[in-house]
């Protein structure tokens, strides 16, 4: 029965979301690309020898483990955390191309046209759980209400009255593979969210 069955305990290991690559490129071969143009520009004057080979070396290893869209999230995480500046809330910005669940790509737009129009602070994606903060601002976020969406929506909504600038860095969007929904909750999570937005709105146009 098992053999006609034809199941492999292999088919239940866990498949890494897909990350958007160039065209013509697969994720091995831009990852590659990224980590050969970096390396250039941390050894102007040339790389050595050895950190050629080490490179060589886990870039085989990380192909032939199929890990490349594992480090291609690093790379965003990296590039979000480097722009950290003192009294800065960094972004990781999706554009919500590819293929995105209807309802998150909604969301997202209504929401940031929303908030443009009522905080006046351009922030392209206002869902993203990808922040960074320096740590003077511990404190500051500990004080902000919420949880889940609502917190996070707090966060941007308190960042200009405590005078911290919102920057965001364009990074990929993805989603699981095989997965067509989002965490969030329609009814309740909108109500937690636009009710601090209207509040928000109310107190400083009064």
């Amino acid at each position: 029965l098992l053999a006609r069955i034809g199941f492999d305990l292999g088919q239940l290991r866990y498949e890494y979301p897909d990350e958007p690559v160039p065209p013509g490129k697969d994720a091995q071969g831009w990852l590659e690309e990224l980590t050969w143009r970096h390396a250039a520009m941390r050894y102007p004057e040339g790389m050595p020898s050895r950190v050629q080979k080490l490179l060589k070396a886990e870039l085989i290893l990380i192909g032939k483990l199929d890990y490349a869209r594992y480090f291609l999230t690093i790379h965003d995480i990296v590039r979000v955390a480097s722009a950290v500046r003192p009294s800065t809330m960094v972004l990781g910005g999706r554009r919500f191309t590819g293929k995105v669940p209807a309802r998150s790509r909604f969301g997202n737009a209504v929401t940031r046209h929303v908030f443009r129009a009522l905080s006046g602070v351009p922030v392209y994606d206002t869902q993203t759980g990808l922040r960074a903060y320096p740590h003077a601002l511990l404190d500051w976020l500990c004080s902000v209400p919420g949880e889940r969406f609502e917190y996070e929506f707090q966060a941007l909504l308190r960042a200009r009255t405590a005078g911290i600038r919102i920057v965001e860095v364009e990074i990929e969007t993805v989603y699981e593979v095989e997965r067509h929904s989002s965490h969030f909750r329609t009814v309740r999570d909108s109500v937690r969210i636009y009710a601090p937005l209207l509040g928000h709105a109310w107190m400083t146009r009064s």
